[in-house]
């Protein structure tokens, strides 16, 4: 799914807001990913869940790394830009739908964060408050993306990640957030939709 970053863009005639200003701005707040997630119940090489990138150094990413194993799978959260980059991960398990919810916690820590099933899971070994996080008009997918370079073992440096597959499982209500989500809003609409 490409989601274009212009509000109202897609259906002038329907949309409440159709000033084409950027929605998707993570440039200077805290922000979460939350959704329910089934990967399917088999080997799996890379997949992305969710992207928005600006080349290869700068991107927010959630993937999922290559497994042999059909009941478990980590999920991957990502922060590149430039030479800063943090990197957090968390396992999962296949054939059964998790609430996640990804954040990064721009305001007290400058971590990434991990949520499954309301608990904490997983929270990058360092922080780092980024200037900026503007991606300006670029697009933001779900359910495929582009390669991107990472750090697992600490936050700087890194390597390539190409994506080989695209998703393969089942997601269902993904939202997303210009704050940190608690786990008391977690809890509370893990199960029901949410309206602006």
């Amino acid at each position: 799914i490409k989601v274009i970053d212009s509000a109202g863009s897609q259906f002038p005639d329907f949309s409440t807001k159709n000033t084409n200003e950027v929605v998707l701005d993570f440039s200077t707040n805290p922000f979460s990913f939350e959704f329910l997630f089934k990967p399917n119940p088999k080997s799996n090489n890379y997949q992305v869940l969710c992207q928005k990138q600006s080349g290869s150094a700068k991107s927010i990413t959630l993937a999922l790394d290559s497994s042999a194993s059909k009941t478990k799978v980590d999920l991957l959260f990502f922060i590149t830009s430039g030479s800063a980059k943090l990197f957090t991960s968390a396992s999962i398990e296949k054939g059964k739908f998790s609430h996640i919810c990804a954040t990064y916690d721009r305001d007290v820590t400058g971590k990434l964060q991990l949520y499954v099933s309301e608990s904490l899971v997983s929270t990058s070994s360092t922080g780092f408050e980024f200037d900026t996080l503007s991606f300006e008009r670029s697009p933001m997918y779900i359910g495929s993306g582009s390669a991107f370079s990472i750090s697992r073992n600490s936050d700087v440096g890194g390597t390539s990640y190409t994506p080989v597959q695209t998703l393969s499982g089942a997601l269902d209500e993904f939202r997303v957030f210009h704050s940190q989500r608690t786990i008391d809003d977690q809890k509370k609409y893990a199960q029901k939709p949410v309206y602006p």
